[in-house]
């Protein structure tokens, strides 16, 4: 029954994408074999003795040669281990089955991570089920009561399973082992800081107080309810989009119908309430929205896609989806946005997932954009204490976040946002790990779903002051 946790094809195509045959050169299949091995991959994670014979041959002839194997290297090894005429035709044939599978290299990923859950799984089913034959046993009466082995053994398993996790998440290097490398990159940055500048945030002095959204990174937007959450995210995964970023925009909250003219309205200018009420709209309108849109799709190559997620959904569901759309389309995307993160369920159940679920739920989202290297951007509420200093004309910080402390704690960038009665939205960074965060009003339009800086209303060259630590000389542009 173990033999449901396995995945036959996925252990084939980890192994044809390790073997330099065919659309997989020398090179490519280096890179695949060190990934593996930086996540200290093991043969033990196969489900043959040939599978995991295979992986180890890969593994131990790029460690001795640092070259990847080819199929004539593989045979030759085959007939040295394998012997007997049978034993080589059967592994020849087995081999054959490895190299006929399809390997995209955006599967690599996600592949390893199923392996070592399937291993992890098999190896809790195998523990079990040797205990119950054990508890069986004692029930029948057919062994004495010894409770205190079979805690140790299961102890054992739980242990050797939290030790694999910990290999695979755990990095450690020297600081001043490859500083060439890293005065090398320090240079590169200098050179070229286009090539390090991160998605664009829209906000230009946002985008230079941050570089830009960074893979990996978490975002969370808080605020009260009606402030403007939802917008600000759709104006992040909007500006994203116009500079050719592809997007993933889940909506938990509202269904994807009111999403997706939000968006229309959004980037045609026309009011959301006309859309909504298309009653309401001309046959001017009706026509331009049409055209607009048509244009849009017809002249943009990048995807805006809208994951309608059910409530309580978990990070894990994200992660397929994304998993699934980039194998099916070869896109990879460059930012996630999910509103709102209240409304998600952690990945598992533990007593920590049911006291704060919310910092739960973070975590698992910055373990996804540290896994796909994606800036992630999620939005919450505040709490009490957070909505009664704001209504005090208080500053709001990262501990006011609503359900969570540790939300705050997780995000790489915390941000605020309150709106007054008037036309404009009070944006503030209350945490940001590697610089100053400026506070911002941005013009609030949203009636068509927009938010805009206003360089005079801001007095521009002070924010930028602020965030860069350069004063900006009339005359001479020099830092003070």
């Amino acid at each position: 029954m173990s033999s449901l946790f396995a995945s036959i094809k996925n252990e084939n195509k980890l192994l044809k994408s390790l073997i330099a045959f065919g659309t997989i050169d020398q090179q490519i299949a280096i890179v695949n074999i060190e990934k593996v091995i930086n996540r200290s991959f093991s043969p033990d994670y196969f489900t043959t003795d040939f599978r995991g014979w295979l992986f180890s041959s890969i593994t131990s002839h790029y460690i001795s040669y640092s070259s990847a194997l080819t199929v004539d290297l593989i045979h030759q090894k085959i007939i040295k281990t394998y012997k007997k005429e049978q034993s080589i035709s059967d592994a020849n044939a087995l081999l054959e089955k490895v190299l006929d599978r399809e390997f995209q290299l955006q599967e690599l990923d996600p592949i390893l991570d199923e392996l070592r859950n399937l291993y992890q799984l098999r190896k809790i089913f195998e523990t079990t089920q040797n205990v119950l034959e054990q508890l069986k046993s004692i029930k029948e009466g057919s062994k004495e009561v010894e409770a205190l082995p079979l805690i140790h053994k299961l102890e054992k398993a739980i242990e050797h399973l939290n030790n694999q996790n910990d290999v695979e998440r755990i990095i450690e290097e020297d600081a001043f082992d490859n500083i060439s490398d890293e005065i090398a990159e320090i240079k590169d940055r200098h050179d070229n800081p286009q090539k390090y500048v991160g998605v664009d945030t829209g906000i230009e002095p946002l985008t230079i107080a941050t570089n830009g959204w960074q893979g990996g990174d978490l975002i969370t937007v808080i605020g009260r309810p009606g402030q403007g959450k939802s917008i600000v995210l759709l104006n992040f995964a909007c500006s994203a989009w116009e500079v050719g970023v592809n997007v993933l925009y889940v909506t938990i909250e509202m269904p994807i119908k009111q999403q997706r003219r939000r968006l229309y309205s959004r980037m045609t200018h026309v009011p959301y309430f006309k859309i909504k009420n298309s009653d309401k709209l001309s046959n001017e309108e009706l026509i331009y929205i049409e055209e607009k849109l048509k244009k849009i799709r017809d002249e943009r190559s990048n995807a805006f896609v809208i994951l309608d997620a059910p409530s309580r959904c978990k990070t894990s569901f994200i992660k397929k989806r994304i998993i699934n759309y980039q194998k099916s389309t070869g896109k990879s995307f460059g930012l996630i946005v999910i509103d709102p993160i209240y409304l998600m369920q952690p990945n598992e159940s533990s007593d920590d997932s049911k006291k704060d679920p919310v910092g739960v739920i973070s975590w698992d989202l910055k373990l996804l954009a540290r896994d796909l290297n994606v800036p992630v951007i999620n939005a919450n509420q505040i709490n009490r204490e957070g909505h009664k200093r704001h209504l005090a004309g208080k500053e709001t910080d990262i501990m006011d976040s609503a359900s969570s402390d540790r939300l705050g704690q997780n995000s790489d960038i915390m941000i605020s946002i309150a709106s007054d009665d008037a036309q404009w939205l009070k944006l503030m960074i209350i945490k940001y790990r590697d610089g100053k965060g400026p506070t911002l009003f941005l013009r609030r339009k949203f009636d068509v779903m927009k938010i805009e800086y206003d360089i005079e209303y801001n007095q521009h060259d002070e924010i930028m002051s602020q965030i860069t630590g350069i004063a900006i000389q009339e005359e001479k542009n020099e830092p003070i």
